[in-house]
């Protein structure tokens, strides 16, 4: 008995603007030369630009992002438990830093273990922001704030 071929690696994913709506983001195929590095900071740079193009400070739009993510039952690197939260290990002090956090770790996730259901959920999270904010919904919007 032969043993099966060894499985295909998976393409690597980047969060990218969405090609049929400008306020919204999807994934698609990384390049083959991207690096963890050079992926996240690109991200940021889409995000910043993505949240900053509405009449609303970004800042908003990133603690709300937080909110969204870091809940108990989200995936690695978001979800835990009461006693070792998904942000534990964050340490930064502003927005910028925390958004820079969340990317970097969904990237990592998805890099080192070829998980995507992070950056999955980042994208959907970002939407569901932007949707939020769209559909003049700013209760829910600053509920998601507060949680962030």
């Amino acid at each position: 008995m032969s043993n099966p071929p060894p499985k295909k690696p998976r393409d690597l994913l980047h969060i990218t603007s969405s090609p049929t709506d400008p306020l919204r983001v999807t994934l698609a195929t990384s390049p083959q030369d991207s690096t963890l590095q050079s992926t996240t900071e690109t991200t940021i740079t889409l995000l910043t630009t993505l949240f900053s193009s509405t009449r609303v400070h970004k800042d908003r739009f990133i603690y709300a992002l937080a909110g969204c993510l870091f809940t108990p039952t989200s995936p690695t690197p978001f979800g835990g438990s009461k006693t070792k939260p998904g942000y534990i290990s964050f340490h930064g002090q502003t927005p910028a830093h925390l958004l820079h956090y969340i990317l970097k770790n969904a990237y990592k996730v998805h890099y080192t273990i070829r998980q995507s259901k992070s950056l999955k959920l980042v994208v959907s999270s970002v939407n569901r922001v932007l949707d939020l904010h769209m559909a003049g919904r700013k209760d829910e919007l600053d509920e998601l704030m507060l949680k962030g």
